[in-house]
């Protein structure tokens, strides 16, 4: 996670827990240089000014990237949390994990609220 953590002790439940065959370790960057380091990165709203540079940083890098930031998605994010009438979603920009060498899974692009082309 890069920025402010607006999750607090939610994300530590799933420390250690594996996702395939990748064990889940949680970091926090103090930088956006550092992003290029990580497999899958949550970039918080405190951040929302440096969507370019973190750009940048991971021209080259096969990051999965996450955020709650609107407009991600149209920014090059891969998967933007949203908020309607009191329930989260989420889009996905095909485009964007494609770009990065990202295979969606069907089923989780149905659940999607949208997928960007």
């Amino acid at each position: 996670m890069v920025g402010e953590d607006s999750f607090g002790f939610a994300l530590s439940a799933i420390e250690g827990y594996s996702a395939g065959k990748r064990n889940v370790d949680l970091h926090y960057i103090g930088e956006i240089e550092q992003a290029a380091s990580c497999n899958m990165l949550f970039v918080s709203r405190s951040k929302s000014d440096s969507l370019e540079s973190l750009g940048t940083a991971l021209t080259n890098s096969p990051v999965l990237t996450v955020s709650d930031i609107p407009g991600f998605t149209d920014s090059g994010g891969i998967i933007e949390f949203v908020t309607k009438n009191d329930k989260v979603s989420f889009y996905i920009s095909l485009k964007s994990a494609r770009e990065k060498g990202f295979e969606i899974d069907a089923s989780l692009l149905n659940l999607a609220a949208k997928v960007i082309q």
